[in-house]
């Protein structure tokens, strides 16, 4: 069989590519001032590869900023087809997280970046509004907080503080949180680290604390049926 030319290869490769259709997904209901127009190629309702964001003001619908994401997942609606042009999300998505991450009162967004999180758990790239230059910029602090732990850290604006959870197999599980001090960066002010031992009946709990500038331990041991019992309940 006569090989087919290169430059005929290359030619059929662009019309391909050319011809996948470009789909705007819109997230309206993560945000109470903006909403978000997503541009990307889907090939299938899940969604993962390069994307391009942007973000709009609710109240006059004025574009506000573009954003890129080279990993960017998320899992469309149902409803979805490929080659439709417009597309919303499906329920309990999280592909962008809005809130005041450094605590000085402007709204900030983490949008994913992939599964680069602890056990290929889901990872976000992290911006902060700047008042002084009116734009969302690149935080390299938090953007790691959020992409080497078990998702996306939470927030407690009340005592400006960051958590974060990581685990090492089944048995052990650590909830660290940190403390955010403008121009200070993180200090870690207690952690939870919970162990069980192998037949899964005891499980060991240490508890750190920042008092006075050091970290005081305390070790107390629990049946673990009761414990995570109690815990749940809270």
């Amino acid at each position: 069989m006569p090989m087919k030319p290169i430059a005929c290869l290359m030619a059929s490769f662009v019309l391909s590519s050319a011809a996948m259709a470009q789909t705007v997904i819109t997230v309206n209901n993560a945000s109470a001032r903006y909403n978000a127009k997503i541009t990307a190629k889907c090939e299938s309702a899940h969604f993962h590869g390069e994307a391009k964001i942007q973000l709009l003001e609710k109240e006059r619908n004025r574009a506000v900023q573009t954003f890129s994401s080279k990993d960017f997942i998320v899992q469309l609606d149902s409803n979805w087809k490929e080659g439709d042009k417009k597309a919303g999300i499906a329920d309990n998505q999280q592909p962008l997280v809005f809130d005041d991450f450094n605590f000085d009162g402007e709204e900030d967004v983490a949008i994913r970046n992939g599964n680069n999180g602890s056990y290929g758990g889901p990872s976000y790239d992290v911006y902060v509004y700047n008042t002084a230059k009116k734009a969302f910029v690149a935080d390299k602090m938090l953007t790691r907080l959020a992409s080497e732990n078990l998702g996306m850290f939470e927030t407690d604006r009340f005592r400006k503080q960051l958590t974060v959870h990581q685990k090492s197999g089944c048995c052990w599980h650590s909830t660290i949180t940190y403390g955010l001090q403008p121009g200070r960066g993180l200090t870690k002010v207690a952690e939870v680290v919970e162990e069980a031992d192998a037949g899964g009946d005891m499980v060991t709990v240490t508890t750190s604390q920042l008092v006075n500038g050091k970290m005081k331990k305390s070790v107390q041991r629990y049946k673990a049926q009761e414990y995570y019992k109690e815990k749940e309940a809270h």
